[in-house]
């Protein structure tokens, strides 16, 4: 048996769902659901189980997501030529100077 993870919303709205009768009248009303929204759940339920509630993007990487090779990389241009600067002007000079495009968030401490 696999192990599934859902936040609170997704327990609730799997709650409601495994209902069945009470889905299509109340459902909505229960989950802040649209009628068009609560039918999709309701026959994601019906064809993957219970996760087909879950988020479909669950456990995938950030589309921001900086590998950590190029954040390593960063960090140690950072630590060689920018050690005075902060890290918004930082990683202006990294794009600029190094032709390194990181976001200045990967140079906070």
């Amino acid at each position: 048996m696999e192990t599934l993870t859902m936040s609170g919303k997704e327990r609730r709205r799997l709650e409601v769902v495994k209902v069945g009768e009470v889905l299509l009248v109340k459902g909505p009303e229960l989950l802040g659901l649209s009628y068009r929204q609560a039918k999709r759940a309701w026959a994601r339920c019906r064809d993957q189980g219970d996760a087909g509630l879950v988020h479909g993007l669950r456990g995938r990487a950030s589309n921001r997501h900086v590998q950590p090779h190029r954040k390593e990389q960063a960090w140690e241009l950072y630590r060689e030529n920018y050690t005075g600067y902060g890290p918004t002007l930082a990683a202006e000079c990294l794009e600029r100077d190094d032709g390194l495009s990181v976001p200045a968030s990967t140079l906070r401490v």
